[in-house]
């Protein structure tokens, strides 16, 4: 586990910046910028050149990732910034820019890939959890060709009192959601749902959801900006009960598969165009480069020694 946590008031906390070629972090492995106290989280910036991946669990059921955790006091969570050319996301693993204790609102969450993979419960976070009185922080992700999210993945920004946060995601190519979910709702009191806004090619939902509920408070905005939107057996709601229902915007909406794949003909995705040129630019630098770095990090044997009181993030 690397860690860069702040205990003391009034100093913001640190900043935790990896450049590399390729990035692992799996069985439990975690990347942190904590705050203990009224002051703003820490940064996780991580520039890859070429994929990242983030996989599985500890043997104490903590997931492998990147934490900026906010606990006590005012101050605003952490963010995380991440730029890569593929990023996976498997069995459990998570990113979390989340508030546990205080008012202090959650953190930012800002990816830049060419694809992003949510497989088997893992999830992008940015939550308010059950502690916290301030509100979720916001999740953005630019996509150049496509996210796929399967089996019990997620994206929130959700709270259980407070209003939730925004999601934001553009891509050129599908966004391909089965049995996941995204997820800017509050689970109970006053507080505002928060607003969704999906902009892609292609829309594709299959046993799915994508939520923006309120209770007391108002429903969020869910807008939906693609070319063709295909539902089966899925869910796009921003209800409340008893408070004000959002609003669900959706520009159109396919209803057969043969639909989805002729659209998928007509508008290409940004790696069917620019394979080639990737592929040709990819194995020049390689070979430019002298030195290639690989930076893995797998359980908790790290060479420094991490406070044993800093509390692990386990599955929320």
């Amino acid at each position: 586990r690397v860690e860069s946590n702040t205990y003391a008031d009034g100093q913001d906390g640190s900043t935790v910046e990896i450049e590399v070629q390729q990035l692992t972090l799996s069985d439990g492995a975690q990347i942190q910028a904590g705050i203990f106290g009224a002051s703003n989280g820490g940064l996780v910036n991580v520039n890859a050149a070429e994929n990242i991946l983030i996989s599985g669990q500890g043997p104490s059921g903590a997931s492998s990732g990147f934490f900026t955790s906010t606990i006590g006091g005012s101050g605003k969570g952490g963010d995380i910034v991440i730029n890569a050319e593929t990023l996976t996301l498997e069995k459990g693993g998570k990113l979390s820019a989340s508030t546990y204790v205080g008012a202090g609102e959650g953190g930012k969450v800002t990816i830049t890939v060419r694809r992003l993979n949510l497989n088997d419960n893992s999830a992008i976070l940015a939550v308010s959890q059950a502690g916290a009185t301030g509100n979720a922080g916001t999740v953005e992700l630019l996509v150049a060709d496509s996210l796929r999210m399967d089996n019990g993945s997620s994206i929130a920004t959700e709270t259980e009192k407070t209003n939730a946060g925004h999601i934001s995601i553009t891509s050129q190519g599908i966004l391909h959601l089965t049995d996941s979910k995204m997820v800017s709702s509050v689970k109970q009191g006053n507080g505002d749902g928060g607003d969704i806004t999906l902009t892609s090619k292609l829309l594709r939902l299959e046993n799915s959801q994508i939520l923006a509920q309120a209770v007391e408070g108002q429903g969020g905005k869910i807008n939906i900006k693609a070319a063709g939107v295909f539902e089966k057996a899925s869910s796009i709601n921003a209800s409340a009960n008893p408070g004000q229902d959002g609003q669900v915007s959706v520009a159109r909406r396919l209803d057969d598969l043969k639909d989805v794949e002729k659209l998928s003909i007509m508008y290409p995705t940004a790696s069917d165009v620019n394979l080639t040129e990737v592929n040709l630019t990819t194995r020049c630098e390689a070979q430019n480069l002298k030195n290639l770095s690989r930076f893995l990090v797998s359980g908790y044997k790290t060479d420094q020694k991490a406070p044993e009181f800093f509390p692990c993030h386990t599955s929320h």
